[in-house]
């Protein structure tokens, strides 16, 4: 699906004001899954100049059992310069980076198109580090990403992680892991009439 850019109008919603409707339609998502999630908490000072990450969601994990993730929203599939940000942004801050192209809750079965980028963890050999400050970079490209979460309730944690079924486990607990409760977020997000809240 082509994406059309067009001018961010900025949104105003549970008490924060988003430089873009995107990015609130994705507040509504995490909330509508109930998804602790920071809006903009600080900015850093990377080597490309300074930087003021989106969201901050210290409860999830990018597909392992370690929480802590850092969310870019684009309207658009991220340039050279975003992933070199998003790189510098995992180097600096210890934390994986997820780059969310589009409204990717639009899409079907609870997926989304998203980019994973890890500067913590050794790249696999396919992918040169686009900043030789973090030579084990790690990024991958995948347009059809889910948020699984749990089955066990004595666990429940939720995750990042490829929308192929084989990897829907728990990797803290081992239990089966699913995107089932976030399709309901994912309509809440779509129909949002942020123009109707108070």
């Amino acid at each position: 699906m082509p994406f059309v850019t067009a001018k961010a109008i900025p949104t105003k919603y549970a008490g924060h004001f988003f430089r873009s409707r995107l990015e609130a339609r994705w507040a509504v998502f995490f909330n509508t899954c109930g998804i602790k999630w920071e809006y903009e908490p600080e900015g850093y000072a990377l080597p490309s100049g300074p930087y003021l990450p989106d969201f901050w969601l210290p409860e999830v994990s990018l597909r392992g059992p370690n929480p802590g993730v850092w969310v870019e929203v684009k309207p658009e599939y991220p340039n050279d310069e975003d992933e070199r940000k998003a790189v510098e942004l995992s180097g600096e801050t210890g934390y994986p980076v997820i780059i969310l192209a589009g409204q990717g809750f639009l899409l079907d079965n609870g997926t989304f198109v998203g980019y994973q980028i890890d500067a913590t963890k050794k790249t696999d050999g396919d992918d040169a580090p686009c900043n030789p400050k973090y030579p084990g970079y790690h990024v991958n490209w995948d347009d059809s990403m889910s948020l699984l979460r749990c089955t066990m309730i004595h666990c429940r944690h939720v995750q990042f992680e490829y929308r192929e079924a084989s990897y829907w486990y728990c990797p803290k607990c081992g239990a089966w892991a699913n995107n089932f409760p976030f399709h309901n977020a994912a309509i809440a997000a779509q129909c949002e009439r942020f123009d109707r809240r108070p």
